[in-house]
């Protein structure tokens, strides 16, 4: 630890033996946190040591006490994940807790308890792990900030499948999924950009977060995280690789480092940028309903099926048959949204459907204490643009998940119907004929051999009907609005 105005080395730490990828701070600073390679959290604590007087050389002679010396104190560490870690962070609580969480390559998510944390008793976790993730790895979280009458403590996360997930803190429960930039690759920091709060003349957390990707990209994107593409920017920072970004403490720079480029650069941030992007979103937007906002996402042929299949799952929930007058409310019962959303060729899990169902039955419950069975269908279409992947199953990953649960690249037919009956979230006898029944036909799975060798080739061409590879090109779109202007723009480069 430098001393930020002489640069003299102030503190040294050599608790571990294994690189460091993380270092955090506490918003007072009389905390820090980092976690190494070896998937360590270590956490120490600021302290002044108050040094006794010497005494003096003479009767009447006085000397003056030495100053207080300043020192960090190691609390301890605890080995938290099995795989890399992916994000640390620091936050006080709604109720004036100090809060550390972590997340890692092993889906897991972990808080600490620093409550009775000391270097003689160390630090342990609150809790058990949480999974948060079924197939997608967190690639980093930050804490969600508490702005204009949000309570509800939060721990935001970004994963490799293009999604951000908010998870309550205290329960841990998915409380709403929705897509982030997908300008250069999955993002690997967030941060909150601080602003001036001019009730208490201090600076506070602003609605507007920092990010990074592995590679080339920094951006911005304001909150709430809704997957509106007006709210969101990215601009190329580095020919290759970005090894680290951070924000000033007063919001008006960020600075970026480099890899192989060995380039440091300070950004001048301007989110007034952004706020005009989205105003102009907004006006292009009346009478059109805000999922209008989102049609860049979805293809219109799509739009189309949505919007038939969401008018017929109103008449089927009234009933197919029924000879009473039709009542077309413009809502849809939230039990509806697993078939909704799988007859437009999105697949989600059981899990996921349930996450979906409870974004929309809990999404005014902080605010109003009340809760929402029906959804609407501009809301629907942003659910859907929200949830439904990024981008196709490929038969590589096919194939992945092929030799994942058979441990090898072929097995026969009668081992895979085995494992999808027994692992993971495993399905019925009903549930597999019926799904072999769309797939092939009514009969056509009694005619499989259950001798019959399956290859993941032979499982994406022969059941799920696969057609040959076809590489998609995937631009990177550096989010400029029509102006060229983007929220950032380069101040220093060194």
């Amino acid at each position: 630890v430098s001393d930020p105005d002489s640069l003299q080395e102030m503190a040294s730490f050599a608790h571990g033996d294994s690189p460091i990828t993380f270092i955090r701070f506490s918003p007072d600073s009389s905390w820090m946190a980092f976690a190494d390679t070896s998937n360590y959290v270590y956490v120490l604590n600021f302290a002044i040591i108050e040094e006794p007087a010497p005494q003096p050389e003479d009767d009447d002679g006085s000397v003056e006490p030495s100053p207080p010396t300043p020192t960090w104190n190691y609390v301890g560490r605890v080995k938290s994940h099995t795989r890399a870690i992916t994000g640390l962070e620091f936050t006080v609580r709604e109720d004036g807790r100090l809060a550390l969480v972590s997340v890692a390559e092993d889906r897991m998510l972990v808080e600490y308890d620093l409550s009775e944390a000391t270097p003689e008793t160390g630090f342990k976790l609150r809790g058990e792990p949480t999974k948060i993730e079924q197939v997608a790895v967190p690639t980093a979280c930050m804490w969600h900030p508490l702005l204009g009458g949000d309570f509800e403590d939060r721990v935001v996360t970004a994963n490799n499948e293009f999604k951000f997930k908010q998870w309550n803190a205290d329960n841990k429960s998915c409380r709403r999924t929705s897509l982030c930039p997908t300008y250069g690759g999955p993002l690997t920091s967030l941060q909150t950009i601080p602003a001036i709060n001019p009730e208490r003349n201090q600076y506070g957390p602003s609605p507007y977060v920092l990010y990074s990707t592995a590679e080339k990209v920094v951006g911005i994107v304001k909150i709430p995280l809704d997957g509106n593409p007006n709210k969101a920017m990215g601009l190329i920072a580095h020919p290759t690789a970005i090894s680290s970004v951070t924000v000033s403490s007063d919001g008006r720079y960020c600075m970026s480092a480099g890899g192989e480029d060995r380039c440091v650069n300070i950004w001048q941030i301007s989110t007034k940028a952004l706020d005009v992007k989205y105003e102009e979103a907004v006006t292009r937007a009346e009478g059109l309903g805000s999922a209008s906002m989102y049609s860049e996402l979805i293809d219109q042929e799509v739009k189309e099926d949505l919007i038939d299949y969401f008018y017929y799952a109103q008449l089927r929930t009234q009933g197919e048959d029924t000879m009473e007058e039709r009542k077309i409310t413009g809502l849809v019962p939230l039990k509806e949204l697993p078939n909704l959303v799988r007859a437009l060729g999105y697949y989600p899990s059981e899990e996921e459907c349930a996450n979906m169902i409870a974004e929309v039955y809990y999404a005014n419950f902080t605010e109003t204490g009340e809760t929402c069975d029906t959804i609407d269908l501009d809301t629907f279409i942003k659910l859907y643009i929200n949830h439904k992947p990024v981008f196709g199953t490929s038969k590589a990953e096919i194939a992945e998940a092929f030799d994942s649960i058979g441990k090898g690249s072929h097995m026969s037919w009668a081992k895979l119907v085995g494992l999808l009956k027994e692992k993971g979230e495993v399905m019925t006898e009903d549930d597999l004929k019926n799904i072999m029944k769309a797939l092939l036909g009514k009969g056509a799975e009694d005619e499989i051999n259950p001798t019959e060798i399956m290859t993941a080739e032979k499982f994406s061409d022969k059941i799920l009907g696969f057609d040959e590879d076809v590489e998609e090109e995937k631009d990177l779109d550096i989010g400029l609005d029509e102006t060229g202007v983007t929220g950032l723009s380069l101040a220093v480069y060194v």
